[in-house]
């Protein structure tokens, strides 16, 4: 199983963080012909509120991003893109980082995505 990590809060919020602790712990467990992998696509800073908006493709046809390091789950490829989390999710899909996910999560939320809010919702629309 591959899984690509995202969110809408940004790269180094601490929900993304408990999250990938827990699949670091996760792909250590793995029985003996099992795969398991994981890897982070998740926005630089906050970008709550975005939906699914993915920004302007055609002026800019290149993302900047840089690698990052979170504790606990130094085994998994962290990079924080500028970019919403709809257009982390498509690029880290992509196999733009080397590897093409079976299941993309996104999360953990730091605000409630409930009722109306799931149509503004960052973490949603990744």
């Amino acid at each position: 199983m591959k899984i690509l990590l995202t969110n809408d809060d940004g790269v180094m919020a601490g929900g993304i963080a408990a999250l990938a602790r827990s699949l670091a712990q996760w792909i250590e467990e793995c029985p003996d012909g099992e795969e398991r992998q994981a890897l982070i696509v998740a926005p630089a800073g906050n970008y709550s509120g975005m939906s699914s908006a993915v920004g302007d493709v055609f002026d800019f046809p290149s993302v900047h991003y840089e690698r990052h390091h979170i504790d606990g789950a130094e085994s998994i490829a962290t990079y924080g893109l500028d970019a919403p989390p709809a257009l982390c999710a498509i690029i880290g899909s992509l196999g733009s980082f080397g590897m093409k996910p079976d299941l993309v999560i996104s999360g953990i939320n730091a605000g409630a995505n409930v009722g109306r809010s799931v149509l503004h919702s960052g973490t949603v629309g990744a």
